[in-house]
This record gives structure tokens, sequence and C-alpha cells, in this order.
């Protein structure tokens, strides 16, 4: 249901930078943002299992430059573990943020993508919305 709602969210920031769809033009960008399900899990399963907690992000920010490298998307660091990436230009500009830290609680057993970082756990959803920051465009 995560990954529905994350379609959505990133189905809406695209429309919101184009001309405002047809019917069959949002249907079909709505089947294009499926399509990235599978990618998107996978990059929330992998975060998931790095939770670090605030300002000590090294390894979910290294993770996340990784994917905007292999997507080509140009980014800037900042204030050693935040990053600022940019697709296109010109008006409008849309933003998407995401936070990428996680909170100091263990996480329960019985997840195959469980917490590798005994004591933190990404219980907030953040690896979720970073990974939709970071969804490949075409």
């Amino acid at each position: 249901m995560r990954v529905r709602a994350l379609l959505i969210v990133v189905a809406a920031a695209l429309v919101a930078i184009g001309p405002v769809p047809t019917r069959a033009g949002a249907a079909a960008l709505l089947d294009a943002a499926a399509g990235l399900a599978p990618w998107i899990t996978s990059v929330r399963r992998e975060l998931h299992k790095i939770p670090e907690l605030i300002f000590e992000e090294h390894k979910t920010s290294a993770a996340l430059k990784k994917h905007l490298d292999d997507l080509k998307i140009p980014y800037k660091q900042y204030a050693k573990t935040g990053i600022v990436g940019r697709v296109g230009s010109g008006q409008p500009t849309v933003v998407l943020r995401s936070d990428i830290d996680a909170l100091p609680i263990n996480e329960p057993e019985g997840l195959e993508f469980k917490s590798q970082h005994e004591g933190r756990m990404h219980a907030c959803g953040h690896d979720g919305g970073s990974c939709a920051a970071a969804q490949p465009r075409n």
C-alpha cells in the first residue's frame, strides 16, 4: 500500500511539471509510474536495512548518491549527509523533499529487509520518501 501511495505522489509531481494531461494521458502516466513499483520497492528495502540517526546518515547518503549517479541526475552535497539533486530546468519548479534519518528503536523480527543496525529503525517512513524522491525518470 505504501508503494501505491508513493506512486500517486510521484505521478502528481510529474503532472505538476507538465501540461495537464487528458484522461488517457493521466492513465498512461499512472501506468508508467506503476512500472516503477519494483524499483521503488527494491530501493526502499535497501534503505530500510541501513537506518542511521540524524547527522550520521553516511551509508544512506552514499546509497542515494549511487542511485542518482546511475540515473545521471546531478546533485550537490550539503551539511555532510544532505543531497540536493536537480532534474530539468525552467518553470514551474517542483521540489521533492525527503528526510533520511531513522529512529533509535529496535525493529521487530520477521522482515527479510530488517534493519542491519541494532537499535535503529526506519519506523517513520523516511526510507519510502527517499526512494520516491530518487525514482527514475524517462
